[in-house]
């Protein structure tokens, strides 16, 4: 067994992502795949969660910009 515990980079991530968004992404990229590692260390249950959730959250908000500036040009008649 490892002693590793995310506990700190959870909460460090969570500050980040409420604060400063791409840097709370960017150490969101950076903790994920390593708690991925180590699945039953504390804390890494709530970086996955953490980072599918940011991961899906992010894909939503790029097809909704898509389909809403899809839908502003196509409004204007030449």
């Amino acid at each position: 067994t490892t002693d590793k515990s995310f506990t700190g980079k959870l909460f460090l991530t969570i500050i980040l992502l409420l604060f400063w968004i791409i840097p709370g992404i960017i150490a969101l990229a950076i903790f994920g795949p390593e708690a991925k590692r180590y699945p039953d260390a504390p804390g890494a249950k709530g970086l996955i969660f953490l980072n599918k959730f940011i991961f899906w959250i992010i894909i939503i908000g790029v097809l909704l910009f898509a389909v809403v500036t899809f839908l502003a040009v196509s409004s204007f008649s030449v």
